[in-house]
């Protein structure tokens, strides 16, 4: 009997034999969980009952909205990943027999629209044996891999073949282009894994992709239908990519050779399909701008394959001829509108188990010749050169984004193809002489290839490549001038000279238009700047962090004047960016760029704060204090994070702080402390209260003599001992003793006022006149507390602005009493 654990699962599923929304009753995974863990067979027996019988139902049964195979699939999915191996050496051979039997009744009904909608329940199941009973893991467990797995690998393989070839004839639809993305993810992993075994397949398989991938483009009259979805063509190239493992395994030279024996190795057969590739990628580049002398440039097209990817030649009308060509070329290496991957770029991206040959040379110098197309006015006519005219900016844009992609897949590999083939010359001349989208590819590519972290172009984040250059070379300064060319243009309000749109009528100048242009301020001149014209500045910013670490070398004549202009350059951008008055924040593309231009100029101080670009230290702290205290938040957080970074710079005693810990409170502790007087522990101290006691007593017994300074009496300031009733006489200074130190008086109890009394063994204090008093050095004693006297004692007057309370004295002392003084 089943456990009880098992029976509401179970009276559930009797219930709704083929409701998807049986298997969701509450706690599924977890009461599975407890029957394997209980060891419970009888209710796995159960559970893999209701299994078998929605695996008994008919391929018509499972066209509906809720197919009974879909609920198995995940059933199963349940009790394998609760129940682990020993799931499937239970059930294993049972249900691999009956999803086969599946296969072929599906290829058999294929031909019918209502079997397509039966595919994707079929694929789901498909995939999940694919992938767990006869995936990787069954070759860990060689008995169960000998007995239920190797007997259905060959027969598998041909059935969801045959079921692809039927379903790839039919129309696509939402339906079945998941079915067969899953179809042939996996194939591609039973292609890995029993590359021996799918041998006799490969035509097939080889037919089938070609066809998914370029048989929209065979013919011109029919070229140009929709793309495939992501999803299906990432799984037909993977899966053609995989194709090569087929091949033998062997990287003997004589074997490499086709001429040596009837087989065919994996690096041959990788090698022949990139191959067709790119001599179709030459075609369609020469039928776009036929125009154009290519085999100056060294392309060759006449090596190419006539009938590469079993395409048909495009027509000889130029009307008809370079729109095919143009959308050819740009699904083999990608559209610039859509943003779509070519399949060029997709296939040489997709790994491969083995080592295999790559035409790197040959790639960079198919992007090299596409970064040069131009027309030709003397060998095209008018109506043609128009049509070249539109394809060749397609041309040099496909070109610059086919180098960056080949770069970033295998990056040390194409740096001596880089600096031999002139390509980054050709970079930097479009950079400096293209306009508008495409000058801004030109210089976004230049920081792609430059920098060495992540860079974010667009909405994508990629890494950089970091390629070096030479300090001393050219190509250094070039790309320094495009970085400040593009900066300031970003100040300066000029008008547009060329725009890609044709003007509808002649444009009027008046002298009035001039005037109020001259008269902007910078910051307005900012406002009026097109989007493209910020996201030009950004990337020219990070192009010149990147170049800033070869021109500050003075390698060559020129470096250190355009580090300067180049630094004093980005600070000015960032100044007027920060001043200016954005008051709507929702300016995205404003906001986004000047965040990011700050973010460029904390690179530059932080990464080279030397005696180039110290000069500017002060003012850059200065401007993102301001930019610290802006209203959009972007701008004030990026100007924060810039500040904290440049604090060990401009103050490197300072300690840095840790992560984004706010230290006001610690500052605060730190001022409050500083405030304190906290008397030093010194020997026999006892805590305030004694000293205070102590003090009190020595000052009512010896009473404090108030200390007078010789310019006091200069001055005609009436000495303070002569208010107690002394006669005012004068005489001369009589020499008074050093004072000899006194041991400290022992600590005796305070007694009270009617018992206070000079104590006896005083040493005697020796009585010194008034005049003596004004001459002598000796100070008072600065950390005794003032005592209050007694009531009956005569004090001298602590205000000397007090002309009352200070008697008249009379001292008239003449000119030769003072020389004698």
């Amino acid at each position: 009997m089943p456990s009880p654990v098992l029976e509401p699962l179970l009276a559930a599923l009797e219930a709704d034999a083929h409701s998807e929304a049986a298997l969701w009753y509450t706690e599924a995974v977890q009461v599975i969980r407890t029957c394997v863990l209980d060891g419970d067979q009888d209710g796995l027996h159960a559970l893999e009952k209701h299994v078998t019988q929605r695996f008994h139902t008919t391929v018509a049964q499972n066209e509906s909205s809720l197919p009974p195979w879909r609920t198995a699939t995940r059933l199963m999915s349940m009790i394998f990943a609760q129940g682990g191996w020993k799931v499937a050496e239970t059930f294993g051979a049972a249900w691999i027999q009956r999803t086969h039997s599946h296969l072929e009744q599906s290829a058999q009904r294929c031909r019918s629209a209502g079997a397509l909608a039966a595919l994707d329940p079929l694929s789901q199941l498909v995939l999940f044996m694919s992938e767990n009973l006869m995936g990787r893991e069954s070759t860990t467990h060689p008995e169960y891999h000998r007995v239920v797995v190797a007997p259905w690998i060959s027969k598998w393989g041909q059935a969801v073949v045959t079921v692809l070839e039927l379903a790839a004839v039919q129309p696509l639809s939402c339906a079945t282009v998941p079915a067969m993305s899953r179809l042939m993810d996996a194939l591609a992993l039973h292609v890995e894994l029993y590359a021996r075994t799918y041998r006799t397949l490969t035509p097939r398989i080889h037919a089938l992709c070609m066809q998914l991938l370029f048989g929209a483009f065979s013919s011109p009259a029919v070229s140009g239908g929709g793309p495939l979805p992501d999803a299906l063509t990432r799984s037909a190239m993977a899966l053609l990519a995989s194709l090569h493992l087929t091949g033998a395994l062997t990287s003997d030279a004589s074997m490499l050779s086709s001429a040596a024996s009837g087989k065919v190795s994996q690096a041959q057969l990788w090698a022949a399909t990139i191959t067709e590739m790119l001599d179709a990628t030459m075609l369609a580049m020469h039928g776009s701008v036929p125009s154009m002398d290519w085999y100056a440039i060294g392309l060759d097209v006449a090596s190419a394959q006539p009938r590469a990817l079993a395409w048909e030649p495009p027509s000889s009308d130029y009307h008809e001829g370079i729109p095919c060509s143009v959308r050819r070329f740009e699904h083999l290496l990608g559209s610039p509108t859509s943003g779509a991957m070519g399949m060029v770029p997709l296939y040489l991206t997709m790994p491969t188990p083995r080592t295999v040959p790559v035409p790197l040379s040959r790639c960079i110098a198919l992007a090299h010749a596409m970064m040069q197309a131009r027309t030709s006015l003397d060998r095209a006519t008018v109506d043609q050169a128009r049509l070249e005219a539109s394809a060749a900016p397609k041309l040099r844009w496909l070109g610059i984004q086919l180098l960056v992609q080949l770069v970033l897949a295998f990056h040390e590999a194409t740096w001596p193809l880089l600096h031999g083939s002139g390509v980054l010359r050709t970079l930097c001349t479009l950079a400096e002489t293209e306009r508008g989208s495409l000058r801004l590819v030109a210089v976004r590519a230049l920081h792609v290839l430059l920098s060495r972290g992540a860079c974010q172009s667009g909405l994508h984040c990629l890494v950089g490549a970091g390629v070096p250059l030479d300090p001393a070379s050219p190509l250094v300064q070039r790309m320094a001038r495009v970085a400040i060319l593009s900066l300031s243009e970003l100040l300066v309000l000029e008008p547009e000279l060329w725009t890609p749109e044709l003007p509808f009528k002649r444009p009027r100048s008046f002298d009035s238009d001039t005037i109020s242009q001259v008269d902007r301020v910078p910051q307005d001149a900012m406002l009026v700047k097109a989007p493209l014209a910020w996201e030009m500045a950004c990337a020219a910013a990070h192009v010149l962090v990147h170049v800033f670490p070869y021109i500050s070398t003075s390698a060559a004549p020129g470096h250190r004047d355009l580090a300067r202009t180049g630094a004093l350059a980005l600070l000015g951008a960032c100044e007027a960016v920060l001043g200016a008055r954005l008051v709507d924040a929702m300016a995205s593309t404003q906001v986004e760029a000047g965040a990011q231009l700050v973010q460029a100029l904390s690179q530059l101080v932080m990464a080279h704060h030397n005696s180039l670009v110290s000069h500017i230290l002060a003012r850059v702290y200065g401007v993102l204090a301001r930019g610290a205290q802006s209203s959009i938040p972007i701008l004030r957080a990026t100007s924060q994070d810039a500040l904290t970074g440049m604090l060990p710079i401009v103050r490197p005693r300072a300690p840095p702080l840790v992560d984004a810990v706010d230290s006001h409170a610690l500052e605060e502790r730190i001022d409050a402390d500083g405030t304190d007087h906290i008397p030093m522990p010194l020997p026999g101290w006892r805590g305030p209260a004694a000293a205070m006691t102590e003090m009190a007593h020595v000052d009512d017994v010896v009473p404090v003599q108030q200390a007078s300074f010789p310019s006091t009496e200069k001055a005609g300031v009436e000495d303070p001992a002569s208010s107690i009733g002394a006669p005012a006489t004068t005489s001369l200074p009589v020499p008074v003793p050093p004072p000899t130190p006194t041991p400290a008086p022992a600590p005796a109890p305070v007694p009270t006022a009617a018992e206070r009394t000079v104590p006896s063994n005083l040493p005697d204090v020796p009585s010194v006149p008034p005049s003596a008093a004004h001459t002598s050095m000796q100070e008072p004693r600065a950390a005794a507390p003032a005592s209050t006297l007694s009531t009956t004692e005569v004090t001298a007057p602590l205000n000397d602005t007090d002309d009352e309370a200070l008697p008249d004295l009379h001292m008239d002392v003449t000119d030769d009493e003072s020389d004698e003084a």
